[in-house]
């Protein structure tokens, strides 16, 4: 890997940032690290056989316009290849950013082809021509796919999980699953994609999905193998049908909300399933899918949430800034850490205890607790200690500890 200077053209003056210049195979395991971001690929990168490489979190990977090496699937645009390991390690706060010109197909795409243990998380993926080709299983989760020339993920073979992903301006299908291939999908959403949200010619499990405004189907069941499932989703205002299954295929749907869309809500041999409605989900806007307060989708899902990618527990909105849950079984005292505040004890016959904080005016910051009912602190007669089920600043591991105790409404 070279260093280099990489000249970005602004409307005015140049804007010059230090960079690593990359092509050709990766044979040794490898770091790209903050430090020597932004990485250009100058030609096709391949991780190879036996090889693992980690993405640091805030790295910028620029793929060039024109492939130095003419190699690989298309011999004009630059491509990731992955026959060892890709591990991207973003977060929300820092996401790994994969990109290139101003024009989709700008670059060709990720394109995991083998290997094992490839985990994409938090990344943000645009103008490539096919956003992520997986050609082996692989987890991809809490990353951004837009602006596409065709698919924004293609699995053409083995395992994937797909989970919080959010997929837009898809030029083909927001997600294609080959025959023979298998995908499991979750509290993700597609949105403006050219083709079906999901296209499945193998087996897929959808859960708490939102396909919304694709240009053809939301969700195109054409599988005759095995039964794809499709539960606790929203697919509403699609150019298509809501749901289309063809005549030979196989597939299950419950508790859906499939409304408003141009084709109808089911074409050729797809219906309604148990549970399922056709009403308006009350999007808090057109551009935000959200379900607003008023929403017929809040707390009817199978597992008692909210329908869609966007799934409360038991229908409520957690409070901002939530940074403890602790699971109450029986009459117990529970000692949680918080952060900002020392040590909370709170009485409760049964129920979860949800602690929120915030920094006030004066510069303190206050706790409160969520969940728990004053009634219900007066009803503890025992300040026999129990055990932490579990401290967290991470929402989605705080909903689950909500909907394992079988909460039903929190506390304001």
């Amino acid at each position: 890997m070279l260093r280099a200077l990489l000249v970005v053209w602004g409307s005015l003056t140049p804007v010059v940032a230090s960079a690593t210049q990359v092509q050709g195979t990766l044979s040794t395991p490898t770091v790209w690290k903050k430090s020597g971001s932004p990485y250009v690929l100058t030609g096709d990168v391949t991780v190879g056989w036996g090889t693992t490489l980690v993405i640091e979190p805030g790295v910028k990977v620029i793929a060039a316009k024109q492939d130095a090496l003419r190699s690989g699937a298309d011999e004009q645009r630059v491509e990731l290849i992955v026959d060892g390991a890709l591990v991207v390690r973003g977060t929300e706060a820092r996401p790994v950013r994969f990109t290139s010109g101003e024009e989709p197909g700008s670059w060709y795409g990720i394109r995991v082809r083998g290997g094992r243990g490839t985990v994409i998380d938090g990344a943000v993926i645009d103008r490539a021509w096919q956003g992520l080709s997986l050609d082996m299983g692989a987890v991809v989760r809490n990353t951004s796919v837009s602006d596409t020339v065709e698919d924004c993920v293609r699995v053409g073979w083995g395992s994937a999980t797909l989970v919080d992903n959010r997929l837009s301006g898809c030029g083909a299908n927001g997600v294609s699953v080959a025959e023979g291939a298998r995908v499991r999908m979750e509290k993700t959403v597609v949105t403006g994609s050219g083709g079906h949200g999901v296209e499945l010619r193998g087996w897929g499990e959808l859960i708490h999905d939102t396909f919304h405004a694709n240009g053809a189907a939301g969700v195109a069941l054409l599988g005759e193998n095995e039964a794809s499932v499709v539960r606790d989703s929203l697919i509403t205002s699609n150019e298509g049908h809501g749901v289309y299954k063809a005549s030979a295929a196989r597939g299950v749907l419950l508790s859906n909300n499939v409304w408003g869309n141009a084709g109808g809500d089911y074409g050729a041999a797809a219906f309604a399933g148990q549970g399922s409605i056709s009403v308006n989900p009350l999007y808090v806007s057109a551009t935000d899918l959200r379900l607003s307060a008023g929403s017929p989708g809040r707390g009817v899902a199978t597992d008692g949430l909210d329908l869609g990618a966007f799934s409360s527990p038991r229908g409520a909105s957690l409070p901002d800034g939530l940074l403890a849950a602790a699971s109450v079984r029986g009459t117990r005292v529970f000692t949680v850490p918080v952060p900002g505040r020392a040590r909370e004890r709170i009485v409760a016959a049964s129920g979860v205890a949800l602690a929120s904080s915030k920094v006030g005016k004066a510069g303190g910051r206050s706790t409160r607790w969520h969940g728990l009912s004053p009634e219900r602190r007066r009803r503890g007669k025992s300040s026999v200690a129990g055990t932490l089920a579990s401290v967290s600043r991470n929402p989605s591991r705080i909903r689950s500890v909500v909907h394992e105790s079988g909460l039903t409404a929190l506390e304001r």
